[in-house]
């Protein structure tokens, strides 16, 4: 079962992969601050979808309604900071707006985070 130990680091990673081959146009055209958001924004969404999905597993009712919001929270603020920088990625010929990609990236961390690692993290904080 080692595969499901590195399942949501690995999705994310082809998520960044993927911005990276796809945005490799804009890449050297913009601004340093547009290629900072392609990185960056799916990251804090991803990081909110898997504190969200943390906070589920292992939390009390406090700490669910929490991490619910923060969660909420955190990909706001990359929807909101994609839609301000009006960025894209191309994928196989299609366009994907930048707000659909950070949503893309928190579904990958609220969908992949499993249990197991959430107790390893926590085990090794303690």
């Amino acid at each position: 079962m080692f595969y499901l130990r590195i399942a949501p680091h690995l999705f994310f990673f082809i998520l960044v992969l993927i911005t990276g081959f796809s945005s490799k146009d804009i890449i050297g055209n913009t601004e340093s601050s547009i290629i900072f958001a392609l990185f960056i924004a799916p990251l804090i969404s991803w990081w909110g979808g898997s504190r969200m999905r943390g906070s589920f597993n292992i939390g009390n009712k406090a700490q669910k309604i929490a991490g619910f919001i923060l969660g909420l929270v955190f990909l706001m603020i990359g929807v909101f900071w994609m839609w301000y920088v009006k960025s894209y990625v191309l994928i196989y010929g299609y366009y994907l707006n930048g707000e659909v990609w950070v949503i893309i990236g928190f579904l990958i961390g609220l969908i992949f985070t499993l249990k197991k690692n959430l107790d390893e993290i926590i085990r090794s904080l303690l």
